[in-house]
């Protein structure tokens, strides 16, 4: 088994930082690193303090893509949900309109004056069609022309782009959160189901239509949107100031499974896949239930089941995971983070059947408990952190391989990074330009230490982490991008 040169990572937000970011040109800031607007208002100035472990500047730019030789890039295109845009009744009243937008600034880049034009606009969809203008428009040479990204529609562009030109980097276009086809809006609610059904029908089949549809999209996201239930996201600090209430935990409403419908049938274009990620442990059930049923019949057609980035929760199956609310309380429990929005053993499983996919992602607070996160920053040492943060995601990779419990387990791993999509990111791993570090890191942990080695079934160290890091999503995406 040979091991590749580049690797491939699952989901991140190359292009939502980009186009909402206006500190550089718009035309170079893909590929430039930009950086949070510094806010004048005490309220920002508080936000941002209280976020110091979120990323302040771009992660997920073209160079430091480049420079982590991470060349298959799976930029998830998101128009920002309007429950971001408000904030609970008592913090709204602590900060004025203007400074809503500062401390939106402060904490993920948006700048205010983009803030402002997303407030006023009250369409997800033509926000979704900018972005996709917006990266595809800009393919072509980096602003030192000697770098290169393409916009990829199947497997055998993006084969071709990595033959041809070892400094082009391939883009394939997903998108998180369906509501982008036009739902989850004060407006669309007082639209009858059968009219709302058309709308996202004809706005799904334009997307499966044009030159780059997407490869996939998330069901779900961080707020209600009249398709299914989604999971607790935010953490106790940012639960207070904005309201995920509506919606939590459901399952998959009416207009939720006819979406389904139109994004997994070939009869109105390429089928696109469905990420799991965000949606409610109800609504995951019913969903497998569906997938499971689906791939019995047909099994020269089958539908895998992907969820980008992600962690292990620790729970056998998905009704313990659900018996304790995700509140503060379970934050602090056990070394994994064990809320309901990271997979259950059973879910591992599941996913497994369907030859799905599965990104572990690279923000700590997904993958660790608070008292584990709490334990690793007392150590005394860089060096000592970073061998704990190594073993931590070894940790989360090594449950769900055990969960499976055979050698195909190694097949349904890679990295979904989400940087760029305001994460609380690993301290030795800031950006993507650290993906080779990374690499390095794992091999040698594996090497020195030998954990679980029953469960590497005869794979050599480097073997395990190019399958992980490269070749499973390459995979994945010869199988089902086509």
């Amino acid at each position: 088994m040979s091991v590749n040169n580049f690797f491939v990572d699952i989901h991140c937000h190359t292009t939502l930082r980009a186009l909402n970011t206006a500190h550089t040109k718009v035309e170079s800031s893909i590929w430039q690193k930009t950086e949070n607007g510094v806010s004048q208002t005490p309220a920002g100035r508080l936000i941002r303090l209280q976020s110091k472990e979120v990323a302040k500047e771009s992660q997920a730019n073209l160079y430091a893509m480049s420079k982590g030789q991470v060349r298959v890039i799976f930029d998830s295109l998101y128009p920002i949900e309007k429950g971001f845009l408000s904030f609970r009744k008592v913090p709204g009243l602590m900060v004025s309109p203007k400074g809503n937008a500062e401390v939106v600034e402060a904490l993920t880049g948006v700048a205010a004056q983009r803030f402002r034009e997303i407030q006023s606009n009250d369409s997800y969809f033509s926000e979704l069609m900018q972005q996709y203008e917006f990266i595809v428009n800009g393919q072509g040479e980096s602003p030192c022309q000697t770098k290169a990204y393409k916009v990829v529609k199947n497997y055998s562009e993006l084969e071709k782009v990595l033959q041809e030109d070892e400094e082009t980097l391939a883009l394939v276009l997903n998108i998180e959160g369906a509501h982008a086809f036009g739902c989850g809006l004060k407006h669309t609610e007082n639209i009858a189901t059968k009219d709302l059904k058309k709308i996202l029908s004809y706005n799904i089949q334009k997307v499966k239509q044009l030159d780059f549809p997407p490869f996939s999209v998330n069901l779900a996201h961080h707020f209600w949107n009249q398709l299914c239930g989604h999971v607790r996201s935010f953490k106790p600090a940012v639960f207070a100031a904005l309201n995920q209430s509506r919606g939590l935990n459901g399952g998959i409403t009416e207009l939720g499974w006819h979406v389904l419908q139109e994004l997994l049938t070939h009869q109105n274009g390429r089928r696109i896949v469905v990420d799991i990620k965000h949606m409610s442990v109800p609504a995951r059930m019913e969903y497998y239930q569906f997938v499971r049923r689906y791939n019995y019949i047909n099994s020269e057609d089958k539908i895998p089941i992907l969820c980008s980035h992600t962690g292990a929760n620790g729970f056998k199956d998905m009704k313990s995971s659900m018996e304790q609310a995700d509140r503060a309380p379970k934050l602090k429990q056990g070394y994994l983070h064990q809320w309901s929005i990271n997979l259950s053993d059973e879910e591992v499983r599941i996913i497994h059947e369907s030859e799905g996919l599965i990104g572990i992602m690279l923000d700590k607070s997904v993958l660790a408990s608070s008292q584990t996160l709490r334990e690793i920053k007392q150590l005394k040492t860089p060096e000592a952190q970073k061998k704990a943060y190594v073993q931590l995601i070894l940790e989360n990779m090594f449950h769900m391989v055990a969960a499976i419990g055979e050698r195909s387990a190694w097949d349904v791993l890679s990295i979904g990074s989400d940087y760029d999509g305001i994460i609380t990111h690993i301290d030795c791993y800031e950006n993507a330009a650290r993906f080779t570090n990374l690499k390095t890191d794992l091999i040698n942990y594996l090497h020195k230490y030998q954990p679980y080695s029953h469960l590497w079934f005869d794979y050599t160290p480097e073997q395990l982490i190019d399958k992980v890091m490269c070749t499973n999503a390459m995979d994945f995406l010869r199988k089902y991008f086509k």
